[in-house]
């Protein structure tokens, strides 16, 4: 393993904006490998008719199966081929209007969360999904399963070749999901489990790039948030590396004028996680509720620094740990931190070397 760096970062802006007020965050989190987990569903929904080489289709609720009982999720399986940036793979539409557009930009996925009053959210994801550890190759075509509910989404991202094995996908979780106040009455996620015709899903677009094709059949499953929580928590562990990527939020603005005071920030850059000599780490549950665990494994006697940050650089805790000789395992509880975030950053400093994990927080 190669030790990291921390570079400096810092905002010091005043600007006056008339229309939008743009604010740009220049730090996140990217994965160090592909993995081979798969998120379990249930049964299927809808199964498309064969409509090879289209750029674009509308599914509406009412064109799914009855969902079983309990049942508040549901996933979109399909193929994408040869998306370029600014191309619109999927579009959410309820009674209210457009809820939520997910766009292919820079090898992952934006996703841009309409409000009520015309507002709207542009988020770049974390974490790479169109890609391989290796070269990418030129308009390929990848398999994508979106886990969508009311507060929280999965993504999965796997290149759609069968000489590649299932260790090529990437993942991704996001902790907002379709509805943007949380009541019966303004929850376009209920539209889709009641199969109201007023939901819609737009798979792609004629507006994309003349390459982008939709090559085979689509389907959508069921599922439940509980039992999906449950299995990614027990069954799948989300070591990261950390990258620059850029977040950007839109917001309608009346006229003035904003000033951001001096901010740094650490950026921090890492090669693989788990292979120092003197250390094996592991953390887990992640995503979890309310504590995680970080089993060490040492091979000597030694102090350690555990510090957790937010997206943003504050730091939320910090303390020196000892560690013994062979298996060392550190709790840390939620309720320990200076202030609570659903993403954050653990930072182990072990013998000069620093060890970085994303930490998801339900």
């Amino acid at each position: 393993m190669k030790n990291i760096s921390l570079y400096p970062f810092s905002i010091a802006q005043t600007k006056f904006l008339s229309v939008l007020l743009v604010l740009n965050f220049n730090m996140s989190f990217s994965q160090t490998e592909p993995y081979s987990y798969f998120a379990p569903y249930g049964n299927n929904m809808f199964t498309s008719t064969s409509e090879p080489d289209h750029n674009s289709q509308i599914i509406t609720a009412n064109q799914l199966n009855n969902l079983s009982q309990n049942n508040d999720g549901l996933v979109i399986i399909c193929d994408f081929e040869a998306p370029k940036n600014g191309d619109q793979l999927l579009s959410f539409e309820s009674s209210k209007g457009r809820s939520l557009e997910v766009y292919y930009q820079n090898q992952t996925m934006m996703l841009r969360r309409y409000h009520e009053n015309g507002t709207h959210y542009d988020y770049l994801l974390f974490d790479p999904l169109f890609t391989l550890k290796e070269q990418t190759p030129v308009d390929a075509v990848w398999t994508v399963r979106y886990f969508f509910t009311a507060r929280f989404m999965w993504i999965e991202v796997q290149i759609k070749q069968t000489t590649i094995p299932i260790s090529t996908q990437y993942l991704s979780a996001t902790y907002f999901g379709l509805d943007y106040k949380f009541n019966d009455a303004n929850s376009p996620m209920n539209e889709f489990l009641q199969k109201n015709t007023a939901a819609k899903i737009r798979l792609g677009s004629t507006s994309n790039n003349r390459k982008f094709k939709i090559p085979g059949i689509l389907k959508i499953h069921e599922f439940k948030y509980s039992e999906l929580k449950d299995h990614i928590q027990t069954h799948f562990s989300y070591p990261q590396k950390v990258n620059n990527t850029q977040e950007k939020r839109e917001v309608a603005s009346t006229p003035k004028t904003i000033e951001a005071k001096d901010n740094k920030l650490g950026i921090v850059q890492t090669e693989d996680l788990e292979t120092n000599n003197d250390f094996e780490f592991k953390v887990y549950p992640n995503p979890s509720t309310a504590y995680f665990n970080i089993e060490i494994n040492s091979k000597s006697n030694s102090e350690i620094k555990v510090q957790i940050f937010n997206i943003h650089g504050q730091e939320l805790y910090s303390k020196a740990k000892n560690l013994n000789l062979g298996y060392n395992k550190i709790t840390i509880n939620y309720s320990d931190l200076r202030s609570g975030s659903n993403v954050m950053l653990l930072k182990i400093t072990a013998k000069g070397s620093i060890y970085s994990y994303k930490i998801l927080h339900n």
